[in-house]
């Protein structure tokens, strides 16, 4: 036993307790004696302490003791829950001590064997074939929606440990192996791998059209592409792209120029300057001409995103060259290469390139020259991606690079940029006399128009705030004092009266813009308001006529 103090004295008061976990043989908890007169203790025996005594092990509903350490403080029993019932925690066991206040732990409890709920599987239906739900001996089977595969078992079990036999399986969007085949056309993203309702986008080459549906083509159930478009050949004209006012649409196969109308000057201005097709596939593989191929390196992959790249045969300067059929006359205004790695592992690389162009393959092509008429070359020094922009751009439907200088090999990846030019220069009929007009001349594409200051009108017809063409002149001759569309004339206001009992002063027939018009009441009357009125630019007096009283 454990003693509060070791004093002796006459009145101490000792304590006398057991470690945690004890008690005296009396049953009790702790001891109190006192030192009294004659040297005697109020109490005299202090028993042993023992272990606390939890008692027997208790029984569990649904499940039993399997055994126990022992029934004292520190003691251990164990439990286990019959078939088909199984505790909170899932484990298989449990186990319960025996506290220091003479206690069990709290029991364990046994509940009805359930599997856990089964997580959410997208796209898969399931349907329960035996039992209810989560429930000792359940059946579940699994089955994806259309367009989607199984991964998994696809029937799962209920055990009796309150586990399911598997995880549910997963489903997982089907692929569609095949791109489909568009004549006059392609898929763009042809490398990528699409599955179950992705979306692939289509386009024409140049100078055809989507028909029969939408550019957007989506991988169905069947792991095919469902209604994939055609294309077909347009008439770029009927859509009126050129401008009208300055140019003429003329239709090419494939494509179409605007030819500039007369009164127009052609220009090499266009927006927006972009690639002409090649990376993207609008120029097609037929309008790609080539000098030669080695194997490996087809004309097909020049395209600057293939990525392997074109590569020639010759070994001579110039004798390696790429046409390329731009369909109709167009602004080119630079160009874009790359070099291409080689099944060794060096790059090869064009490091010069000279051009030429033309409208017409029966004419003799033109090189591409400085103003002193010698060729221009391109030289690029670096076998990464090169901007060469044209110093000054051309307008040509065939352009031809030729490789004059190489490295490793002539191999070249290009992609051409440019823009087609819709619309013409306008001639500004402002820059000479004003256009004729009277006060201000609108220049605008094709052409004109006058303008008159705020107060003014522009003389339309006969009439016009009350003026009239004079009879010798004809209104529509330079010179003429009213020319239609080009004189400004004041804006009219409308008539005066005299007020009762007053007069205006003036003798004017019509007022207009500017015009100041007093009034004067008889002898002996008061003028009430304004003595004079304003025409102003908008055709209105600035005031009502006064009164006379």
């Amino acid at each position: 036993a454990l003693a509060s103090n070791r004093d002796t004295a006459f009145g101490t008061v000792v304590v006398f307790t057991c470690p945690i976990g004890q008690e005296f043989a009396t049953g009790t908890s702790k001891i109190t004696t006192e030192c009294l007169p004659g040297g005697n203790w109020s109490v005299s025996y202090i028993p042993r302490c023992q272990e606390v005594y939890c008692g027997p092990v208790p029984q569990i509903d649904n499940g039993f003791s399997i055994g126990s350490s022992n029934v004292t403080y520190r003691g251990e029993a164990l439990y286990q829950c019959y078939a088909g019932f199984a505790f909170p925690s899932t484990l298989p066991f449990e186990k319960v001590s025996c506290l220091a206040d003479g206690r069990w732990e709290r029991l364990p409890t046994c509940l009805a064997s359930q599997c856990p709920p089964l997580p959410e599987t997208a796209h898969a239906n399931s349907t329960i074939l035996n039992g209810g739900g989560r429930s000792y001996g359940t059946i579940v089977r699994f089955e994806c929606e259309p367009g989607y595969v199984r991964t998994g078992h696809p029937v799962i079990l209920c055990m009796s440990n309150g586990t399911w036999s598997s995880a549910p399986p997963t489903c997982s969007r089907a692929m569609c192996p095949k791109l489909p085949e568009i004549a006059n056309g392609f898929v763009i993203e042809a490398s990528q791998r699409y599955f179950f309702g992705d979306e692939a986008r289509v386009q024409c080459h140049k100078g055809f059209k989507l028909v029969g549906g939408s550019n957007i083509i989506r991988c169905g159930p069947e792991q095919t592409f469902l209604n994939p478009p055609k294309c077909e050949d347009i008439n770029e004209c009927a859509s009126s792209q050129c401008d009208q006012a300055s140019t003429e649409c003329i239709n090419t196969p494939g494509s179409f120029y605007c030819k500039c109308r007369s009164g127009f000057t052609t220009t090499m201005d266009c927006r927006p300057v972009g690639d002409l097709g090649l990376t993207s596939g609008g120029i097609p593989d037929e309008s790609v001409t080539v000098s030669s191929s080695e194997v490996g390196y087809p004309k097909e992959l020049i395209r600057l995103n293939s990525g392997v790249g074109w590569c020639g045969t010759n070994i001579e300067p110039g004798f390696n060259w790429v046409l390329l059929d731009l369909k109709a006359p167009t602004i080119v205004r630079g160009f874009r290469t790359q070099s291409v790695q080689r099944s060794d592992g060096s790059l090869a690389f064009t490091s010069a390139v000279r051009i030429q162009y033309t409208n017409n393959l029966t004419d003799v092509m033109k090189d591409y020259t400085n103003p002193d008429g010698t060729p221009v070359e391109f030289r690029i020094l670096e076998p990464t991606l090169s901007v060469l922009n044209l110093p000054a751009p051309i307008e040509a439907q065939y352009i031809k690079f030729k490789i004059q200088d190489y490295n490793v090999a002539p191999c070249l990846r290009l992609e051409v940029m440019g823009c087609t030019r819709l619309e013409c220069s306008d001639i500004n009929e402002c820059a000479t006399n004003n256009g004729g007009c009277d006060q201000k001349c609108i220049n605008s594409p094709g052409s004109y128009g006058c303008v008159c200051n705020v107060g003014y009108e522009l003389f339309s017809s006969n009439g016009t705030a009350g003026f009239n063409v004079d009879k010798a002149e004809s209104g529509e001759k330079d010179g003429d004092i009213f020319q239609y569309n080009k004189t400004c004339v004041p804006v009219m206001c409308p008539p005066l009266e005299a007020p009762e009992n007053g007069i205006i002063l003036t003798t004017q027939e019509s007022y207009h813009f500017g015009d100041l018009v007093s009034f004067h009441c008889h002898f002996g009357f008061v003028m009430a308001g304004s003595a004079s009125l304003l025409c102003t630019s908008g055709g209105v007096w600035n005031g009502s006529v006064p009164e006379c009283h």
